[in-house]
């Protein structure tokens, strides 16, 4: 099988894995921003589940992955994954624990493994708290692999100089680190990367 995602270049391949990441950076205009770090996938649940909570962004998005799309040399690019995926019940380990995520979850983190995480390299999976981010933290994750939520990853970007000029001033929930808090520069200094 050929992975969409297969050769980067060495640039990092960031994957914008939920609703709620998409919703932070359609809504604050910097969808833009994860493609100065190298190719984006938004897998089409992500997109999906957007549309159902918001139609608005859920169209800025899709005219993005569209204006974005794989183009013959171009550098980076934007890439619709098939997860698909249905709701259902959570899975349990046999001594009857319960596997954090649920089956889409599962799906999404199953086509990671198969056309991202196999190609090495250095990868952002950006979601939000909540059952894929669980999942993700319960995983040993290889190096190189980064799971942060929308906050961070703008922290990150705005670190290694990928923030519009007229994004990195004032913005309230997103780009400030807070109080006491140290910018994230680098995939070392603070983006979760699961259990060692």
């Amino acid at each position: 099988m050929h992975s969409p995602i297969s050769d980067t270049g060495g640039d990092s391949v960031v994957v914008l894995a939920d609703a709620a990441s998409l919703a932070a950076l359609a809504g604050a205009d910097l969808l833009d921003v994860p493609l100065r770090f190298g190719p984006v996938v938004v897998p089409d649940t992500a997109e999906a589940e957007l549309g159902d909570d918001d139609a608005a962004l859920a169209d800025k998005v899709s005219s993005w992955i569209e204006a974005n799309g794989i183009r013959a040399g171009a550098r980076t690019w934007v890439v619709r994954a098939p997860v698909g995926g249905t709701r259902g019940p959570r899975l349990a380990t046999d001594d009857g624990r319960l596997v954090p995520g649920g089956p889409i979850d599962h799906a999404l983190l199953r086509w990671l493994r198969e056309n991202v995480l196999v190609q090495g390299g250095s990868s952002l999976v950006v979601a939000e708290g909540g059952s894929l981010s669980d999942l993700m933290e319960s995983i040993a994750l290889p190096d190189g692999v980064a799971v942060l939520d929308a906050a961070a990853f703008l922290r990150l970007a705005a670190g290694a100089g990928h923030l519009p000029d007229e994004a990195s001033g004032e913005m309230p929930g997103a780009v400030s680190a807070g109080p006491g808090s140290e910018p994230v520069t680098s995939l070392d200094s603070g983006p979760r990367q699961g259990p060692r």
